[in-house]
């Protein structure tokens, strides 16, 4: 996936790499991270211990009409 942001070329390579081409910075992992694991560690330990949820319910329903609203206009 590139962005193209401010002169510069953003360039994420299965989650193990991050490119910045007109920058020096950059980022390099052995192995690709999504955030699944963390993502269900936070769900396991709000159920477990009944405090609230890692994404408000207000903000769940406004990210899926989103992603109708977008649907639709495709």
């Amino acid at each position: 996936m590139d962005v193209f942001s401010d002169g510069k070329v953003i360039s994420l390579d299965d989650f193990q790499s991050l490119n910045i081409v007109g920058d020096t910075r950059g980022w390099h992992s052995t192995s690709p991270e999504k955030g699944q694991l963390n993502e269900l560690q936070a769900l396991a330990e709000c159920l477990q211990s009944g405090s609230q949820w890692p994404i408000p319910l207000d903000q769940q329903i406004s990210a899926m009409d989103i992603c109708f609203q977008v649907e639709e206009q495709l």
